[in-house]
């Protein structure tokens, strides 16, 4: 094992046993589908407007931003998880902070570049987008959304792992 990797995995080792694994992953679980449903009881009591059209919602920008920020669930749930069964923090499971700036600023310019060669290509194939629809200011409000929700988002999906050897071709 890489000793990088190896490092990481060092302070799960202590308490490491399948029943904890399962016992996590059905806390999580329990706890994503109870705050989700207080927070759309929450969301209906301060009256907003129910959702219409199930997954059609998420075609719209309101509902994509709520798809979003559902993902601000996730970092307690895996807190909470590893505290009860794991005692551990979530740094442990993040990952070192050093040199995570360096790494955050290299995927974000990947990142950017990936933006805009898929949006081009796109732009090509179908042409440009119809912002008629939608003024340029209701765009960069959605925006303003989205942007830190996108990064909560990828960062409840990824977390911080240490750099294999194919990353590093990165």
């Amino acid at each position: 094992m890489e000793p990088a990797l190896s490092a990481f995995a060092e302070p799960a080792r202590a308490r490491a046993a399948p029943w904890r694994v399962l016992a996590g992953l059905v806390s999580i679980g329990l706890f994503l589908l109870l705050a989700g449903i207080a927070l759309g009881w929450a969301a209906l009591r301060a009256g907003l407007p129910a959702p219409e059209g199930g997954l059609t919602m998420l075609e719209r920008p309101e509902g994509t931003l709520f798809a979003l920020a559902t993902f601000l669930l996730w970092w307690p749930a895996l807190w909470l998880a590893l505290r009860i069964y794991h005692r551990r923090g979530l740094g442990s499971a993040l990952g070192p902070r050093k040199g995570a700036a360096r790494l955050f600023a290299a995927g974000l310019g990947w990142a950017a570049v990936f933006v805009a060669v898929t949006t081009t290509v796109g732009i090509v194939i179908a042409g440009p987008p119809d912002l008629a629809a939608r003024g340029v200011g209701e765009l960069a409000l959605l925006a303003a959304f989205a942007l830190p929700l996108i990064l909560v988002q990828t960062g409840a999906e990824e977390g911080k792992r240490p750099a294999s050897p194919l990353c590093r071709v990165f």
